[in-house]
Parts: C-alpha cells; sequence; structure tokens
C-alpha cells in the first residue's frame, strides 16, 4: 500500500490518496460445501444442456436440510442488486446416504422440470403434479404413477421411476463417465423409508453401475457404522392414516390404533407418501 498526503487550501485537512494493491492467493483447501455443491452444479448443467436443450433460464443448486423432502424448487429465490432474479433447486444432504446417486440426480431433473413448467408452463397450486408435468417428465425418461392408482399419473405425490433406457439414463451415464463423484456426505443422517429402485442396470459398465446404483454411502465405510450405530439409538415414530377418514396420527412402531369414527385401523403411512409441512414460501416438494 502507497499513500501520498496532500493538504487543502480551504480546510487545511490533510487528505490521504491511497492505492492499495492487493496480492493474495486463494487457499485450494477443499470444503464440504463447494466439493459436494459443484457436480451437482454441473449435473445441472449437464441436463440442461442435454435432457431441456439448454431451454432452462438461468438456475442455481444449493444444499439445505428441509423437512423430509430431497429436494425443492424455489422459484426466483434470489434477486440481484440490478433487479434480476434466479430460481433455486434445493438438495438435502441430510437424505444422500441411503439413497442412490441416480435417485439424487433424479431430484435435480424434477426441480428442472417444475422449472420448465414454471417457465414456458401452467403450474397448479405447489407441490401439485399436473398432466403437463407428467408428460414432461415421460419425454425425459421416466414413468409417472400415484400411489395405490398406478393407471393415474397426476395428484400431490407421485412416484417417479427412470426408464433402464430412457434420455435421463443415458445422461446420467454421460455425467458419471465424465469423472464426477460426492466426497463428502452429511453426517447427519436422517433415516427414511424409501422405495428400492427397480432399474437393474444390467446394460450399464459395471463401474457406472456400482456409482448410480447403490446407496451414497456405500464408498463411506466409517460412516456406514456410524448409521448402523444411530440406528439402533433413535427412537423413530412413524406415522399412522385412518384409510377412511385420513386422518394420521404419530406413535412408536408396532402400535395397532383404530379410528374411533369409522372403526377402520390405523395403517403406517411409508415416508414416501407423507403430506409435507406448509412452508411459509411458495415451493414444490419432490421428496
Amino acid at each position: 500500500m502507497s499513500s501520498r498526503p496532500s493538504q487543502s487550501a480551504e480546510t487545511s485537512t490533510i487528505v490521504y490518496k491511497c492505492i492499495v494493491r492487493y496480492n493474495f492467493t486463494m487457499t485450494q483447501a477443499r470444503t464440504p460445501l463447494v466439493d459436494t455443491a459443484q457436480p451437482f452444479l454441473r449435473a445441472a448443467e449437464h441436463f440442461n444442456h442435454t435432457l431441456f436443450e439448454g431451454q432452462l433460464p438461468p438456475h442455481t443448486v444449493s444444499l439445505q436440510r428441509h423437512m423430509r423432502a430431497l429436494s425443492l424448487f424455489l422459484p426466483s429465490r434470489w434477486r440481484k442488486t440490478t433487479g434480476s432474479t434466479m430460481h433455486e433447486v434445493a438438495l438435502n444432504p441430510a437424505l444422500f446416504a441411503e439413497r442412490p446417486l441416480l435417485m439424487i440426480l433424479q431430484a435435480i431433473v424434477q426441480g428442472q422440470c417444475h422449472l420448465w413448467q414454471h417457465t414456458y408452463g401452467s403450474p397448479s397450486r405447489a407441490g401439485y403434479h399436473n398432466s403437463e408435468w407428467s408428460s414432461k417428465m415421460e419425454t425425459l425418461g421416466f414413468t409417472v404413477s400415484v400411489p395405490g392408482a398406478p393407471h393415474r399419473k397426476t395428484g400431490q405425490h407421485v412416484i417417479v421411476t427412470p426408464v433402464a433406457r430412457g434420455p435421463f439414463v443415458a445422461s446420467c451415464v454421460e455425467w458419471i463417465e465424465q469423472g464426477s463423484a460426492i466426497d463428502w456426505l452429511d453426517q447427519g443422517f436422517v433415516p427414511s423409508e424409501i422405495n428400492v429402485l427397480s432399474l437393474t442396470g444390467a446394460h450399464l459398465r459395471a463401474a457406472t453401475r456400482r456409482h448410480l446404483l447403490l446407496p451414497v454411502c456405500d464408498g463411506f465405510q466409517r460412516l456406514v457404522s456410524v448409521i448402523n450405530t444411530d440406528h439402533a439409538k433413535r427412537k423413530r415414530k412413524v406415522c399412522y392414516r385412518c384409510p377412511r377418514c385420513q386422518t394420521s396420527v404419530w406413535g412408536k412402531e408396532g402400535l395397532a390404533l383404530k379410528c374411533l369414527q369409522c372403526s377402520a385401523r390405523y395403517a403406517v403411512v411409508p415416508a414416501a407418501l407423507r403430506r409435507p409441512q406448509r412452508q411459509h414460501e411458495r415451493a414444490s416438494s419432490l421428496g
């Protein structure tokens, strides 16, 4: 830093005109936030070009822990000083451990499909998957169905399954073979019930199949033992729902409950079918 004083003729105040030269180098330290977010940012850009023909507006992928949803689409979440906005697809790192990488990549594409509909289509209420959204997902290489009604394709909660030789899986294989991987995993593990992927991936190379279809935690041996210990220590509550009245209660596993209104027995509700909690912001749940 160099400074050169000058004195004002009227006020006799000394003014320092400073020239500051910054000469430093950013440390190359690897951090979980950067290392984990960067591959998914590249994946979103990759999917935008390979699946959406580069039509999606600028958007970002973030990591934040929220409810039990794997991802959320947050329209116009960010605003710049110039007034421009940017959309966000938020991933929940607390749900990565027991899921295959393919399911996490699928959550990104589901969010991007909400973004596509938000930009070019006619979205329904927050979290609802209408026929336009489902049709778009099918063109991307997925099948869409409703729990308990496999012939339906619209609803608040839907089951989205990748087609083995569809465009989405092909795009994921291309992304994996570029050398992308997850090096960090959130130890704040949240156990949940998930649907096992029916995709066998028999047509994929062994290394690619291992990266895409095995649970992410399989690559973290120490984490696996910690997770198993936490499973034994944690007192888990489950959701029970009356099949007729649709009333829900929470309690420990193994309870035998009966509805006093209709005398029907309460049934355990899988995590994938539980209704997400209300949020103060308009967001689409993809869990």
